[in-house]
């Protein structure tokens, strides 16, 4: 199966002037893209499968692939087969495509649809930890999250403390956010998907998404703007080297509701 990463990763390498296959049982990303890749010379081959990495020295020299058919096998389903191999030169072989998990020994902490079986701590039964591919096709975002929430998790049981209960964060409404102290900063980012890609080189595709990534207005979180020092009449804050924030003299508040009324980004509550 080829997705959104196989065809980020053609677009960025034909960017650098290499020339790119695709091969794939089936490619998941939208016809726009796919017709996008072909006009720009990446060759696409669909559906097909690689069967063999050539080889010689101990270096990978291209890939033997094979066309899939489908053919109607019976009423609960259809039947593919390989046929017409076709050898393609390469120097470099990329994987992108998720893996399933070597389940041998370990059904019994399986989920029956073969991943592991874990609770929101990312914990196993018979001690074991999993997360990322081996609980379930996701996100890389998501698979990082899992690998914080697993090894916090065993840190805490390495000391001989209970697992913590996983606390989602509030979720910033829109009135909790100060618009009038954000700068104006329209989207520069191309979103029709031909320019958005392939119609820039990469110093232009960075800056873009540079750009992109400024437009966030960090709802929930902290970004040293200083603003509840300003407004802290009894001098509660205390500023520290950027990136620590501010520490509270919790003696000197006296409650004003001063500081959670500026925050822009409404991340002070008072509670």
């Amino acid at each position: 199966m080829a997705g959104p990463t196989s065809i980020d990763i053609a677009q960025f390498s034909q960017q650098l002037g290499a020339e790119v296959a695709i091969i794939g049982a089936e490619i998941t990303a939208p016809a726009a893209e796919i017709d996008a890749l072909r006009k720009e010379g990446v060759r696409v081959e669909a559906p097909a499968v690689p069967v063999a990495i050539l080889a010689e020295t101990e270096r990978a020299q291209g890939v033997r692939c094979a066309h899939l058919t489908t053919s109607a096998e019976s009423a609960n389903g259809s039947k593919s087969s390989l046929e017409s191999e076709f050898d393609l030169e390469a120097s470099i072989i990329i994987v992108a495509t998720n893996r399933e998990p070597d389940l041998q020994g370990f059904h019994s902490v399986c989920n029956g649809n073969g991943w592991f079986r874990t609770d929101e701590r990312g914990i196993a039964e018979g001690g074991l930890f999993a997360g990322g591919d081996n609980t379930g096709l996701n996100t890389v975002t998501s698979a990082i999250a899992q690998g914080r929430v697993a090894a916090e998790t065993m840190d805490r049981q390495f000391h001989g403390l209970a697992p913590e209960k996983s606390v989602p964060p509030p979720v910033i409404a829109a009135d909790r956010i100060k618009l009038d102290w954000y700068q104006p900063a329209p989207r520069r980012l191309e979103t029709e998907t031909e320019n958005l890609h392939l119609g820039a080189d990469v110093e232009q595709m960075e800056e873009a998404v540079t750009n992109e990534a400024k437009r966030c207005m960090s709802c929930g979180m902290c970004m040293d703007c200083e603003t509840c020092w300003m407004y802290c009449t009894p001098n509660c804050f205390v500023r520290l080297p950027k990136g620590e924030h501010c520490r509270i003299k919790l003696e000197l508040c006296n409650g004003c509701k001063k500081c959670a009324e500026a925050c822009p980004a409404g991340y002070i509550e008072l509670v």
